[in-house]
């Protein structure tokens, strides 16, 4: 895989904290969330399910895994089980 050197996504103020957005390059699809003005871009895709992860709701530093009782700490790339 080729690395990234900048893709523009959309202006920052398009993202505000505790919000999401998905970026699709070929078959890739990368999650960007704003997490109290921090961007964090990790690939869309629950390691458990493959459920997605940017429809998800997010909460301080997690993300709800659709369809499950999980969420992803977007930060650390780990999942809860408890949803917390």
């Amino acid at each position: 895989m080729a690395e990234l050197t900048g893709v523009r996504v959309c202006l920052i103020e398009e993202l505000p904290p505790g919000h999401s957005r998905l970026l699709k390059m070929d078959k890739l699809e990368i999650a960007i969330f704003n997490v109290d003005g921090n961007l964090y871009a990790i690939r869309n895709q629950c390691p458990h399910q493959g459920t997605s992860l940017v429809h998800g709701a997010v909460s301080v530093r997690c993300c709800q895994v659709i369809l499950m009782s999980l969420s992803m700490d977007v930060i650390m790339k780990s999942c809860n089980k408890d949803g917390n």
